[in-house]
């Protein structure tokens, strides 16, 4: 038997299972007012029968439901629809977007039979929720809608009326300008963070000075609309986070969750984006030790609303990472590990399992469980994510895995990760000193008899770069800087310690 759109039935299969029990309800009433055929409405069965399905079969949907292959393709095509269908309907009254979007075609429907009044009414509708909103990329619609209307509605139709008119299209251009230009300073500084991590050259500097000094950035923002202050505000904590200056992002991020709070239905609409903003603000505030009350903090992130299984799985993960990171910093013992949680949420669908693994294993390392670590590390090598980072979070990555070997003592992949990653180095970053030095002492490191001086060498060497020409963020210079003590106290009362390659020599002799 031949198949029929695999893409469809597959996607149809998805969109049923993804479903909630409201709106499966939602569906099975919306769709009852549909045609029957003979009494049995042919949406609801074949709905009913996707449903009780675990893995699409469609041979059996034929054999059950007693359907020619033509008539299942197209059914399935009207299902689709209508399924989608339903959920704008259910989602109507709660998003103002879908609100918007009703009156102003009910606008143009009124417009078109020459209810010119009624038209005016639905108009003035779609404005003031507009306004309410502060959705001002609705407002030029609006505006245009009103200019047509003008001459049409007899007691509008005045001077002063038509001054009204123009002051409103001035102010609202401006405001949906401002908008407009800080969202998209915002979307441009989001990328050059992927693709710099941190800024630690000249030219990163000057490129991202040239975003960072627009003059809307250099104004206070008690006056701009809601969503102009929630672009301003990203832009400036992930423009401290680029170089290097944690507290000061962690002031804007705790700024952008206290906005939030200030607006709770639109806090409530994009739960996902405020989600991501608390996030970043109470791992920032962990990172810098910050005297925050995080039990209840935290209790406050397990709260914020989900809109599906996935975003749940997020949620999960990245609450979970909050909570290994407050156990660690803060050195409670009495924390029990998860790790069939862990597990599960390490799945490579869900994507903030990458954060959760990446933070477990800087986690495991600084507690010297380089087994636990690079049980995670692998992990991450592994997600799809991992593809989508930038060069510099690479080269740490492939760093941290090998001080993860020379901490196991494997001998027989320590020397090709040198050349490895000393490759991959020069491939991708043409200044990077910080990253050959590290490698330089590491080289020497496994050859050493004596690691001290050595350890020693390399703390001060490190010390010598600042800040702000490492370029990882202080989490991860920090560790690196407690891994150096952690070996020099282990090997400081010790007058000689046999080099790696001696140890591989005992255990071949014997």
């Amino acid at each position: 038997m031949k198949s029929i759109s695999l893409p469809i039935s597959e996607g149809l299969f998805v969109l049923i299972k993804s479903l909630k029990k409201s709106e499966k309800r939602n569906f099975k009433l919306f769709v009852n007012k549909q045609t029957k055929v003979d009494g049995i409405n042919t949406y609801l069965k074949l709905f009913n029968a996707i449903d009780k399905q675990d893995r699409y079969n469609e041979e059996l949907l034929i054999k059950k439901l007693k359907f020619s292959q033509r008539k299942l393709a197209y059914t399935k095509h009207l299902l689709y629809e209508l399924v989608l269908k339903s959920l704008r309907h259910l989602h109507d009254e709660k998003n103002p977007d879908f609100k918007l979007r009703t009156l102003l075609a009910n606008t143009q429907i009124l417009y078109q039979k020459a209810l010119y009044r009624q038209s005016y009414k639905m108009l003035m509708k779609a404005k003031k929720l507009a306004l309410d909103t502060e959705n001002y990329s609705y407002l030029p619609d609006v505006l245009c809608w009103s200019a047509q209307l003008f001459f049409h509605t007899l007691g509008n139709s005045t001077p002063q009326n038509a001054i009204g008119l123009i002051e409103d299209h001035k102010k609202i251009t401006a405001k949906l300008n401002q908008e407009l230009i800080l969202k998209g300073i915002r979307e441009t500084i989001f990328c050059f963070q992927c693709k710099h991590y941190v800024v630690n050259t000249s030219d990163e500097y000057i490129n991202l000075d040239l975003l960072i000094n627009h003059p809307l950035l250099k104004l206070t923002p008690d006056n701009f609309s809601f969503q102009a202050k929630l672009a301003y505000l990203e832009i400036n904590g992930m423009y401290f986070q680029l170089i290097n200056k944690s507290q000061k992002a962690c002031h804007y991020y705790e700024k952008l969750v206290l906005l939030w709070d200030q607006n709770p239905k639109f806090k409530q609409l994009k739960s996902e984006k405020y989600r991501q903003h608390l996030f970043t603000f109470l791992k920032l505030s962990l990172v810098n030790r910050q005297p925050l009350n995080y039990p209840n903090w935290f209790s406050k992130f397990d709260q914020t609303q989900v809109a599906n299984a996935q975003e749940e799985a997020e949620k999960l993960a990245l609450g979970l990472c909050l909570k290994k990171l407050y156990h660690f910093l803060y050195n409670h013992r009495n924390y029990k590990e998860e790790p069939e949680v862990i597990q599960k949420l390490s799945d490579p669908n869900i994507a903030n399992g990458f954060v959760l693994n990446y933070h477990l294993c800087l986690i495991y390392f600084s507690q010297h469980q380089p087994n636990k670590a690079l049980l995670h590390l692998n992990r991450v090598f592994y997600h799809p994510t991992s593809k989508t980072l930038s060069h510099k979070q690479q080269g740490f990555i492939k760093i941290l895995e090998l001080l993860l070997y020379y901490d196991l003592g494997n001998l027989n992949s320590i020397d090709h990760l040198h050349k490895s990653v000393y490759r991959f180095i020069h491939k991708y970053r043409k200044e990077a000193s910080f990253e050959r030095m590290v490698i330089k002492y590491l080289k020497k490191l496994y050859n050493a008899n004596n690691p001290v001086p050595v350890l020693t060498a390399f703390e001060q060497e490190l010390r010598a770069f600042s800040k702000n020409q490492i370029p990882w963020h202080p989490f991860e210079q920090e560790l690196l800087f407690t891994w150096i003590k952690h070996k020099l106290s282990k090997n400081v009362d010790q007058d000689k310690l046999p080099t790696m390659i001696e140890k591989s020599d005992r255990k071949n002799s014997y």
